[in-house]
């Protein structure tokens, strides 16, 4: 898949769940999102081969890492989540299946949270 086309599967497989607050998502550069007094982001870029293995790890238990990571970052400043962002380095050869799969254990991470993004298809794992 070319880039615009892994961003719609991607935004299908997840629940944007405040449409009041989150104003721009998924496919921009930036995140546009509404607050009402502070808020408080965490983005930590995860890298192949430094935070987490290919081939060690399945992509769902690496999405699921990756936003467990900023959701404990969030928590250590007392904050309450509410949208999710996840940056990492992934290498190209890794298949759109593979992309897909670890959004979708970043999603499963975030429905208890009720992040926005949380996974709406996924399958248990």
């Amino acid at each position: 898949m070319r880039e615009l086309q892994l961003l719609e599967a991607i935004g299908a497989a997840l629940e944007r769940r405040d449409g009041t607050r989150v104003v721009r998502w998924l496919g921009d550069d930036a995140a546009v999102v509404r607050a009402d007094a502070f808020a408080v982001t965490s983005v930590d870029v995860m890298v192949d081969g430094t935070h987490f293995r290919l081939g060690q790890a399945t992509p769902a238990d690496i999405g699921h890492r990756a936003l467990a990571a900023a959701l404990s970052d969030l928590a250590a400043m007392g904050a309450a989540p509410g949208e999710a962002y996840l940056g990492l380095v992934l290498p190209p050869s890794l298949p759109d299946a593979h992309v897909l799969e670890l959004h979708a254990g970043a999603g499963r991470c975030g429905r208890p949270a009720t992040v926005s993004g949380a996974g709406r298809r996924c399958a248990p794992g």
